[in-house]
């Protein structure tokens, strides 16, 4: 069962400020973390439930915080693409 995405308001935000191919990028990334959340790269010095998502051609990132008890993906704009 795939993991549910939760965008805080700051992050649903920044989603209407990308660009139309960003947001599809965005958008189809979260869903393939959703399926196995655990199979995307740790962040450095963080909390083993801390991954990073790239998305628009390695151009944006987002921090994914995994909940393993809720089956949640918390998810923070870190580089919007350029």
């Amino acid at each position: 069962m795939p993991y549910e995405i939760d965008l805080s308001a700051e992050v649903s935000d920044d989603l209407q400020h990308l660009q139309p191919w960003a947001r599809r990028s965005l958008e189809a990334a979260l869903l393939t973390a959703a399926a196995d959340p655990f199979q995307l790269p740790t962040l450095p010095q963080q909390s083993v439930h801390a991954r990073i998502l790239s998305f628009a051609d390695g151009r944006g990132l987002c921090m994914v915080e995994v909940d393993e008890d809720s089956k949640r993906l918390a998810v923070r704009l870190i580089q919007p693409p350029r």
